[in-house]
């Protein structure tokens, strides 16, 4: 069984979060449950009112939203109010715009492994900074979704889970190195 969240090439980074609540700071499993509901609840609203596709926006779509769920859940863990919490994944989201889905060799495990590794970094980095800002941010999370959406519109076919731009067509079938 695969269960992806929200995604499959974006499926490392809520596990990665967890394991790093849970093991290294034993934040408590009913917590982490509850924090998962506050990350459902963000990738819900990106769902509804952008996507969560990388054939439709990009990886943006994809490891942003993941990214931004991540976020969400460090901030509710380490007990952030709850405009800290809305912040942390404005910010996550916000640092993956643009981000195409191009798969090498057609696989969305390529390079999608590292890039699940930085969104993972990426979230616990805009919890930080939405806990410790003084400041209020410029950008609202709406609005930062809604720019996500119409930046995946804009974002031409081939860097939508094609393999027919970026990285893919530098390293795809035949083009490997070795191959």
């Amino acid at each position: 069984m695969v269960v992806t969240a929200p995604t499959n090439g974006a499926a490392g980074i809520i596990p990665a979060a967890i394991e790093y609540l849970r093991r290294d700071t034993k934040v408590p499993a009913e917590k982490i449950k509850r924090g998962l509901v506050v990350a459902a609840l963000i990738g819900f609203v990106i769902k509804e009112n952008a996507s969560i596709s990388g054939a439709e926006l990009g990886c943006m779509a994809e490891v942003g939203t993941a990214s931004a769920m991540a976020a969400a859940l460090f901030a509710f863990c380490f007990d952030a109010k709850t405009n800290e919490i809305i912040t942390a994944a404005e910010i996550a989201i916000e640092h993956h715009l643009g981000m195409t889905c191009d798969p090498i060799m057609g696989l969305v495990q390529v390079p999608c492994i590292e890039r699940n590794a930085k969104g993972v970094v990426k979230a616990y980095n805009s919890f930080l900074l939405a806990t410790t800002r003084e400041s209020e941010g410029l950008i609202t999370f709406d609005q930062v979704v809604e720019v996500m959406r119409q930046t995946g519109k804009d974002l031409s076919e081939k860097y939508k889970e094609t393999a027919k731009g970026g990285l893919a067509t530098s390293f795809g079938w035949g083009n490997m190195p070795g191959s």
